[in-house]
């Protein structure tokens, strides 16, 4: 974000993860392709992810009696998208969603925009993952 200035310590790591609380997204739950804009407040919070909770499954997508449940197909596809120093948008991460409550950390800080491509039928609560 632009003019946006943070300790030097949040732009190179995460926090553990005991530090950070998950943060219900307004619209929960979630069926379809949506585009997310991680919100960051440099006085009261920064968000470092987002997390996956399994609100339903199709059977078709099968799964493995394993904890956490482990599904045989891709539930969800998600990508970090972020704006380069010449104004261009640019993906640096994609990430499947396999298994129940799966998060998604961006590895580099403050990115313009996640996208999330959920399979038909399944549905997520989201949530985001705040200090």
């Amino acid at each position: 974000m632009p003019g946006l200035s943070l300790p030097i310590i949040d732009a190179l790591v995460h926090p553990p993860i005991a530090l950070l609380k998950r943060v219900a997204l307004p619209a929960n739950p979630y069926t379809n392709f949506q585009v997310l804009n991680p919100p960051q407040n440099a006085i009261l919070y920064l968000t470092y992810g987002l997390k996956f909770q399994i609100h339903f499954v199709p059977p078709q997508y099968g799964h493995f009696g394993t904890f956490p449940v482990l599904y045989d197909d891709s539930l969800a596809i998600v990508t970090a998208s972020y704006i380069d120093g010449s104004g261009f948008g640019t993906v640096r991460q994609l990430e499947r969603i396999t298994y129940t409550n799966q998060d998604f950390m961006w590895e580099e800080p403050l990115p313009s925009a996640v996208s999330v491509d959920i399979a038909p039928g399944v549905t997520f609560d989201l949530y985001w993952m705040q200090t």
